[in-house]
């Protein structure tokens, strides 16, 4: 039942997306779909039988996965916690980002450029 109401609201935030990229690559098409920074949705390539979608809903991700009609669905936060339990970790440095080799100046000016 909760896998029900979960996907039910997964379905309903993705429908109501400001924002979608489709990406056409060699092994399929990707779609990602931007509500706002608590909002997105991603599916990838399918191939026969399987599906897979990773959701972002409020600072927590989930992959929902189908496999021969079996749904699973898996909460990414809850399995990063468990394997660092494991002492498995997958941090990653941050670094700052470059800075630009531009400067975006204010002209007041406007131009049509497609469209």
């Amino acid at each position: 039942m909760i896998k029900l109401v979960f996907l039910t609201l997964a379905v309903l935030i993705s429908l109501q997306a400001d924002y979608v990229l489709t990406y056409k690559m060699d092994d399929g098409v990707t779609v990602f779909k931007y509500k706002d920074k608590n909002h997105a949705k991603m599916t990838l390539p399918q191939d026969e039988g399987e599906s897979s979608e990773i959701y972002a809903i409020d600072k927590k991700s989930y992959v929902v996965s189908q496999h021969d009609g079996v749904i699973s669905i898996m909460d990414v936060n809850k399995a990063k916690g468990f394997m660092n339990s494991m002492g498995i970790s997958f941090q990653i440095e941050e670094q700052e980002p470059p800075k630009p080799d531009y400067k975006i100046v204010k002209t007041g000016k406007k131009q049509k450029v497609a469209g």
